[in-house]
């Protein structure tokens, strides 16, 4: 399967917007780029709330690695989520070694 990288796409169209603010075609294909990474972000954030709720931790983790690397608006809520997770999943270790 072919992955899409939007923030690039976003990031490099943001660029030629830069040199030339009247290119219709860059500013459409920026603003399309914008919504679909912001699509992506909200996909996985909202899959690993589902998995953090349903206290899948190790699989939650992943998904909020993600939402983090890529910069989301949910980033903050997202690294938090990591925090309480380490947290979780060091306390599990601990109630295990008993």
């Amino acid at each position: 399967m072919m992955q899409l990288h939007y923030d690039f796409a976003a990031f490099y169209y943001r660029k030629l917007l830069e040199l030339d603010l009247s290119n219709s075609y860059a500013l459409r294909r920026f603003k399309e780029a914008e919504r679909a990474q912001k699509s992506i972000c909200k996909n996985e954030f909202t899959h690993a709330e589902k998995l953090f709720y349903g206290k899948s931790y190790l699989e939650a983790k992943a998904f909020y690695e993600k939402v983090v690397a890529r910069g989301c608006d949910f980033s903050p809520i997202a690294t938090e989520r990591l925090v309480q997770i380490k947290k979780i999943l060091k306390s599990n270790k601990k109630n295990t070694d008993k």
